[in-house]
């Protein structure tokens, strides 16, 4: 259909900008919106300065060593929305709307200043929004350079070959009337936890390291799923869907608590703690999104402490950012609809295991990939619930039933077996979704009556079945009930 007549209402620059100051931006997720430039722009170093001056004259500072922007490039970064969800990226950017420099910071300061240096030559532009607010026409008046007082912040920049500096002046959303140093320290320590949250795999991936420091002290990794840890419970292979081969999935359960420092269980409860860092964690380009969230794929799913085991990594590339519903603030994702049942399959398996290392009291060791647990019991779901039967093939089981007939202590040891493993503890959960930390470990004080059934079968399997010792515990580590005590084998 051909227009004939139109208006051009173009929107007035200082209450259009004074709304985009109320998208919902924190100072961590703002600051780390800032951060992504410099990532992109391939930086290796990134020092973010908070300078204390009370209420009028604290600042932030984000300086790089990027590839930096020559005066028409920032000038295109200067504007909003210069590049939208849909203008193709390139495979390292982390960019979303081309709006993050700016909504980031004005969400946080009335002045963004920001200065570059490309091939040693310097450009710098101004937002400043009293200066808008004045503006009776309402038009989007980019100033050059810094303002007066703050050209001394630059002048040691000018001088490098490369790199930008990004300034935020008149902090009115983070010091405030009546704000105090302690307030602005506060501010720095959820900083400093965020960022190394959100960028832990760019912080200590040795294929391309960023160093990120907060007045001058390095920003350090946290790693939510404990790569490396000896005592941790499982970890899956990397899969990936078939329909969509660049969404990645792998799972993890961590160690129960019985089997951390406190150090290392105060560490790996992250910013936010145990309960609230369980779930999914959504990558984009390995910039953290999501941390952890169970992305509605079942309404049961809370995040409780029976499930705070269980995190789940989703790698993703800037190409999925539509289909994801990637939000402005890159703080949320909404998994589509034809990914949802691959994902709810692999969150019902790792908590399902979580679950079990949590109320198992820490008794799980880790296993070799090649190593089975013989399980005792066989639990069945069906349309009439769920059924739990004694696994006639297992070998102790089997044993004792080719000689119960003349062998009554062997018959004693299987009636106790029995009745120290029927497992209460999933029949119970069945019915219901949680129970307090100690109501389940009273359910797991077991040792006195597991310790004489563990040396009948540890001297069956020596005496009569003719193994060595070694190789009779390392069965017992591995069969049910024993493998939950691994100390009381390892004594015998």
């Amino acid at each position: 259909m051909k227009v004939k007549v139109f208006r051009e209402v173009p929107p007035n620059a200082g209450p259009m900008i004074d709304s985009l100051r109320g998208v919902g931006y924190d100072p961590e997720t703002a600051i780390a919106d800032i951060v992504d430039n410099s990532i992109s722009a391939f930086a290796t170093e990134v020092n973010i300065n908070f300078v204390w001056d009370r209420e009028s004259s604290s600042r932030i500072e984000i300086i790089d060593n990027g590839i930096g922007m020559s005066d028409s490039e920032l000038e295109e970064a200067m504007r909003l929305g210069v590049k939208g969800p849909k203008y193709v990226r390139a495979k390292t950017d982390l960019g979303r709307f081309g709006m993050g420099l700016k909504t980031a910071s004005f969400s946080q300061c009335k002045r963004l200043t920001v200065g570059t240096v490309k091939e040693s030559k310097f450009s710098c532009l101004r937002w400043d929004l009293d200066y808008l607010e004045k503006q009776s026409a309402g038009k989007w008046q980019l100033l050059e350079g810094s303002d007066e007082a703050s050209e001394v912040y630059f002048e040691s920049f000018k001088n490098r070959n490369s790199g930008t500096f990004v300034l935020l002046e008149e902090l009115d959303k983070i010091v405030q009337k009546g704000s105090k140093s302690s307030d602005f320290l506060d501010v720095i320590d959820k900083v400093d936890q965020h960022l190394g949250m959100v960028f832990h795999r760019y912080l200590s991936d040795g294929k391309k390291p960023v160093k990120i420091r907060i007045n001058g002290r390095e920003v350090n990794p946290w790693d939510p799923f404990m790569e490396g840890h000896v005592s941790k419970a499982w970890s899956s292979p990397v899969a990936t869907f078939s329909a969509s081969p660049s969404v990645k999935i792998e799972c993890h359960v961590l160690p129960h608590r019985d089997k951390l420092t406190d150090r290392e269980h105060q560490t790996a409860s992250g910013p936010d703690g145990w309960l609230a860092q369980q779930g999914f964690y959504i990558y984009r380009n390995e910039r953290l999104l999501v941390p952890g969230s169970w992305l509605g794929l079942d309404k049961s799913w809370m995040q409780d402490e029976l499930h705070q085991l269980a995190r789940i990594r989703v790698d993703l590339t800037n190409y999925s950012d539509d289909e994801w519903k990637i939000d402005i603030k890159k703080s949320q994702a909404v998994p589509p609809i034809r990914l949802r049942k691959w994902l709810a399959r692999y969150g019902s398996e790792t908590r399902k295991k979580a679950r079990s290392v949590f109320v198992h009291r820490g008794g799980y060791t880790r296993q070799s990939s090649q190593e089975e647990i013989e399980a005792i019991w066989q639990v069945k779901k069906n349309k009439n619930g769920t059924s739990y039967k004694i696994d006639r093939s297992h070998s102790l089981i089997k044993g004792i039933l080719n000689e119960f007939s003349v062998k009554k202590q062997s018959l004693d040891d299987l009636f106790k077996l029995i009745e120290n493993t029927v497992p209460v503890k999933e029949i119970w959960l069945e019915s219901m979704n949680q129970q307090s930390e100690d109501e389940i470990q009273a359910l797991e004080e077991r040792d006195e009556k597991i310790q004489p059934v563990l040396s009948t079968f540890y001297n069956n399997l020596i005496n009569v079945k003719g193994m060595s010792p070694s190789i009779a515990k390392k069965q017992l580590h591995n069969t049910q009930p024993f493998c939950n005590y691994p100390k009381m084998i390892d004594e015998l």
